[in-house]
């Protein structure tokens, strides 16, 4: 494990995958990335778990 602080933006980047009750539209499960050095966070939603590997632009 490296314990040396990540200084530059996106140097360290931490993901979760979270599964909740259906919202509104539906989506079920949320990803959360997470920049360790500018404290910037990233969510997506999606509607089945299938989805999560999808690369959008």
């Amino acid at each position: 494990r490296n314990k040396r602080p990540a200084i530059e933006p996106f140097e360290r980047i931490l993901y979760n995958l979270y599964k909740q009750t259906p919202s509104y539209n539906r989506d079920r499960y949320i990803s959360h990335f997470y920049c360790n050095a500018t404290i910037f966070n990233i969510v997506f939603t999606y509607r089945k778990k299938s989805n999560t590997t999808a690369i959008y632009y």
